[in-house]
């Protein structure tokens, strides 16, 4: 196949190439005088079917079925390829909600992997039937299990998709809910502009009537938070970590009401106020229900929580036992890059305890080529390893970690914490030179 953009559809190895599949999937509409607002009919947006002709997104499989029924086409036409042997009869397919179920019994014994195959499988006989209403259930439901599995780029391209549908588009609590999961993933992903942007859009919905004061507006300003916290903007935090608590107190759900203490405990930490870190932190742990959680949310809360004690510097017993139960989790979990974050988040620990080299050999494998972190996660831990190579004197090696970190700032639109990075570039160059001076005879 020739080259190009590639994309593997959910049911069966089938590639599909970018540009060519929207240069075939034009010239059929254009052959057969239909425009793309007929084309997307109420199974996508027109402007979905634009950026598929122009070669900037790839379609899923159950998008490509839709496609060739409208165009009256066959799929092999519409990908080159042959496909008959990877699609599923439809005397084979499984009834959606039982697809549905079987992924939740997948989900409760902790296997998201399998739980993801069945929802994919859900998602894509869902579209296939025309079902915009079971459409968002299922896509709503598989992209929290992408979270579960730290699936970030394969969460956004279907979160991405889910808010080009016309019923998400048409109903505001349904594009508040998409749009806040979408600025939460941009956010880990470390595009930190495009995620405020998404989060303030998100906004605007809390006005409909019967959406603000609800769980989602407590979930939004969360995001919110967490984002500007990331992006350095702390002069907008405060008022936005009042207006959560105070959402979430008149909801009285236990659950939520700890969960929004919780990121009330990390902004606070991030603002450098340790007092109300910590009384947030013991709110969010008296609330939230542990027996009830979720293994990768008990695993979230520890780091979290080891998080939140290393940013205010004290209590560092206590941080290396939800270190400790974080590295017993994260076992159990699997997930390599749930892994790789507790073991950056240890490597931290033993910084801030003096011991940079122990740092320094649990760093390399999180800053190298092979690395399974991603966004936020690898930028800090570029900046913790530059830390633990300027205590160890190896400023070249701690200048060019930097750079790596400021890099990843600038593409993501992080453009405060960039700003930051550049002037610890220029102090250890100073420094880097000082010695060098110094070191002449």
């Amino acid at each position: 196949m020739a080259k190009g953009q590639l994309g593997w559809l959910p049911q069966g190895e089938i590639a599909v190439t970018q540009p060519e599949f929207g240069q075939r999937l034009k010239a059929r509409r254009t052959a057969l005088r239909m425009s793309q607002r007929e084309l997307a009919g109420d199974f996508v947006t027109p402007s979905y079917i634009s950026l598929l002709e122009a070669g900037s997104r790839v379609p899923t499989l159950d998008v490509v079925v839709y496609l060739g029924r409208m165009l009256d086409c066959s799929l092999e036409e519409l990908l080159d390829v042959d496909v008959a042997p990877l699609l599923p009869s439809e005397a084979s397919r499984r009834p959606i909600v039982f697809e549905q179920v079987l992924a939740r019994s997948a989900s409760e014994v902790g296997d998201h992997a399998q739980a993801r195959r069945f929802l994919e499988n859900a998602l894509a006989s869902a579209r296939s039937d025309g079902l915009p209403e079971r459409v968002v259930d299922v896509s709503l439901e598989l992209q929290d299990t992408l979270r579960m599995l730290s699936e970030h780029q394969a969460r956004l391209r279907l979160l991405e998709e889910l808010a080009e549908v016309p019923l998400v588009q048409s109903a505001p609590e349904l594009l508040l809910v998409v749009k806040t999961h979408l600025a939460s993933v941009l956010r880990d992903l470390g595009q930190l502009r495009e995620a405020r942007r998404t989060a303030y859009g998100a906004l605007t919905h809390l006005r409909q009537p019967g959406i603000g004061g609800t769980s989602v507006h407590v979930r939004l300003l969360g995001v919110l938070i967490s984002v500007l916290c990331e992006a350095g903007e702390l002069d907008q935090v405060e008022p936005l970590i009042t207006e959560m608590l105070e959402v979430a107190g008149k909801l009285d759900w236990p659950g939520f009401v700890g969960r929004a203490h919780w990121v009330a405990s990390m902004a606070y930490a991030q603002l450098g106020r340790p007092e109300e870190a910590r009384e947030h932190f013991g709110l969010a742990r008296d609330a939230l229900a542990f027996p009830s959680m979720s293994l990768i949310d008990w695993l979230r809360f520890c780091r979290s929580a080891a998080s939140v004690l290393l940013d205010i510097g004290d209590d560092l017993d206590s941080a290396r036992q939800w270190i400790r139960d974080a590295e017993t989790t994260s076992r159990m979990l699997g997930l390599a890059q749930e892994q790789a974050i507790v073991s950056a988040l240890r490597a931290r620990y033993e910084l801030s305890t003096g011991n940079p080299q122990e740092a320094l050999r649990l760093y390399e494998p999180l800053t190298g080529p092979d690395t399974p972190l991603a966004g936020l996660d690898l930028i800090y831990s570029y900046l913790s390893h530059a830390n633990a190579l300027h205590q160890t004197r190896e400023l070249d090696k701690a200048i060019a970690m930097l750079r790596s970190a400021v890099e990843l700032c600038e593409k993501g639109g992080s453009y405060q914490l960039a700003a930051q990075v550049w002037r610890q570039i220029d102090e250890l160059t100073r420094e880097r030179d000082t010695v060098l001076a110094d070191d002449q005879p």
